[in-house]
């Protein structure tokens, strides 16, 4: 396959301007392969999808690839950017481009292996490279764990032992410090509902929307429009702000003693209690 194909993927914008930066990356004689992965490989992707494009390239060669002019490379300028290294053998360039497409471009030499992920290979100069490239799965088991009680449970000890010091920086004046404690309140609802839903454990996700998007699909398939009711309410003012932390306390409440009896754990009854009673104290003297 010395010859660049683009037969196997879809058919959204971002493909135009694929076929013709891959034309002038395969202009470069050092490259063996070109190929991409994400969602363009496995067909889930759409019009503001990023672009997975991956390059092996000779083992004498890759220092070449370490800081590309990407002016000349790209068809499209690159307005930001940023860098990962993977040792001395393989570099991660993530890039906005001015037409709003995002790559994440991958070089790698042809002695390191492939991504174990779902591909569509675009060219390639070798065939034992080629072999090994249509070796990588044709699918990615993304399932979670299924959850496991005691970490659960310590989630939930976990969530209201932190919910109990907003009344310590709401006494101190710093109201807009507890938009990150209530940022990490939801998040907690969240991980709860996903195991409410799936049975399985989200863990400390990465905020990112690859990472997250099956957990939210199935947050919102559980709860419906409450779950932006709970999770989503305005946080403009001091009254606002408490009742964001009642809303979530009291659901946390309800699916932690669900969970609890589904799982078969103690629910932390005093605990919250504990941050109940010390909450009403404190929005008496407040």
């Amino acid at each position: 396959m010395s010859e660049l194909s683009f037969d196997g993927l879809p058919d959204i914008p971002q493909v135009q301007t694929l076929a013709r930066m891959a034309s002038g990356i395969w202009d470069h004689e050092d490259v063996v392969a070109l190929w991409v992965g994400g969602s363009l490989a496995t067909g889930r992707a759409d019009a503001y999808s990023d672009i997975d494009l991956r390059v092996a390239v000779r083992p004498a060669r890759v220092s070449a690839w370490r800081d590309p002019d990407f002016v000349a490379l790209l068809s499209v300028p690159c307005v930001g950017s940023y860098f990962r290294a993977f040792g001395e053998a393989a570099f991660l360039y993530h890039l906005l481009l001015a037409n709003g497409d995002i790559y994440d471009f991958f070089v790698q030499t042809t002695e390191r292996e492939p991504f174990g992920e779902p591909v569509v290979v675009l060219g390639c100069r070798d065939d034992d490279f080629a072999a090994r490239l249509d070796q990588t799965p044709k699918t990615v088991d993304r399932e979670l764990p299924i959850a496991d009680p005691p970490i659960i449970r310590q989630q939930i000890v976990d969530f209201w032992v932190n919910s109990h010091k907003h009344r310590k920086v709401l006494h101190r004046g710093l109201d807009l410090l507890l938009l990150t404690g209530l940022h990490n309140d939801r998040s907690a609802l969240t991980r709860l509902w996903n195991v409410l839903a799936t049975g399985r454990d989200s863990g400390n996700r990465a905020p990112t929307i690859h990472g997250l998007t099956a957990i939210m699909r199935a947050v919102d398939e559980l709860m419906g429009p409450d779950a932006l009711r709970i999770v989503g309410g305005p946080t403009a003012n001091r009254e606002d702000i408490c009742s964001a932390v009642e809303q979530i306390r009291d659901e946390v409440s309800r699916v932690g003693r669900l969970l609890a009896e589904r799982l078969g754990f103690d629910y932390p009854d005093v605990l919250e209690e504990t941050v109940r009673s010390g909450w009403s104290t404190f929005r008496a003297e407040a």
